[in-house]
């Protein structure tokens, strides 16, 4: 029996909007393996950013795609802490899981002290984003 393999490609042409791909089934019903087929996802940021926002103890989020080798792109999420000591990974992500997609869950969580701004005092999302790309790029060794 031949597998189907498509593939479906989005150009994301709207600003805020990142992608996030995932395996796919064939025309059967089954999971395709990963490398034989993607599916890609729009994703916007903002849904992500007011659930991370409802969390008691985040007082700031933003989210951004970092790049992936196998989906093209990653959910990173930057966090500013209200009380820090009330927060647990597990559980904001269990939380989030509850009124997300599982694609649009975040696959990382950096925690900032404060966003870096700009002179007139709104975050300087082009800084943050260069900070948040350099902290994904840098590879612990093993």
């Amino acid at each position: 029996m031949k597998r189907i393999v498509c593939f479906i490609i989005l150009i994301c042409a709207v600003p805020g909007l990142l992608c996030a791909c995932g395996a796919g089934k064939d025309p059967g019903g089954t999971s395709a393996p990963a490398e034989e087929m993607k599916v890609r996802e729009n994703i916007v940021p903002g849904e992500i950013v007011s659930a991370l926002c409802e969390e008691d103890c985040i007082a700031d989020a933003r989210v951004f795609g970092v790049p992936d080798d196998f989906y093209g792109e990653r959910v990173v999420a930057a966090i500013v802490l209200s009380d820090p000591e009330n927060y647990k990974r597990s559980r904001v992500y269990k939380n989030l899981a509850a009124k997300l997609a599982e694609f649009k869950l975040p696959d990382k969580f950096i925690v900032f002290e404060a966003f870096p701004t700009l002179p007139n005092g709104k975050v300087d999302l082009v800084r943050l984003e260069e900070d948040i790309m350099a902290m994904c790029s840098e590879r612990k060794p093993v």
